[in-house]
């Protein structure tokens, strides 16, 4: 049983987050002098931080993550088509949130190409069928034809 309370765990939690985040490479011994707390109390919570955020990477999904860009950007840009529109606004800024909403459309698009959403062929094209023998006798055959013909 912790001689601290859950509020005042959730506390040192929060303390040792931030200094991971502002200086990753802290030990818990440095960790527990700037906390004034013991180190094995410290690396025993550093460790279990460490297991919480491993554990939540991997639950985290790649569609969770687009789903919060797409919110993001269908909030957003909004906000920017209305400036597009708003004709007190300088015709150059308009040209900039014109740009804006674009560039936003476009990285949500190459998102969703990341994610595997869609499939992307870069220099390439799928065939569904590979030509038989037969056919590809009948295409060289015409090729020879079209290209070089016997006829002068």
């Amino acid at each position: 049983m912790s001689k601290y309370s859950d509020e005042k765990l959730y506390e040192i939690d929060v303390r040792i987050r931030r200094l991971k985040t502002t200086n990753p490479n802290m030990s818990a011994l440095q960790m527990a002098e700037v906390l004034k707390l013991t180190p094995n109390f410290v690396a025993k919570r550093k460790k279990r931080i460490d297991r919480e955020d491993a554990e939540a990477i991997k639950r985290i999904t790649v569609e969770e993550d687009l789903a919060d860009i797409r919110n993001f950007l269908n909030a957003v840009l909004p906000e920017i088509s209305r400036f597009v529109f708003d004709q007190t606004i300088k015709p150059k800024d308009r040209i900039n949130a014109v740009k804006v909403l674009i560039e936003g459309k476009i990285k949500l698009l190459n998102s969703k190409f990341d994610a595997g959403v869609f499939e992307k062929q870069l220099g390439k094209l799928k065939t569904e069928d590979r030509v038989s023998e037969e056919e590809r006798k009948v295409l060289l055959n015409a090729f020879d034809n079209a290209f070089r013909p016997k006829d002068k």
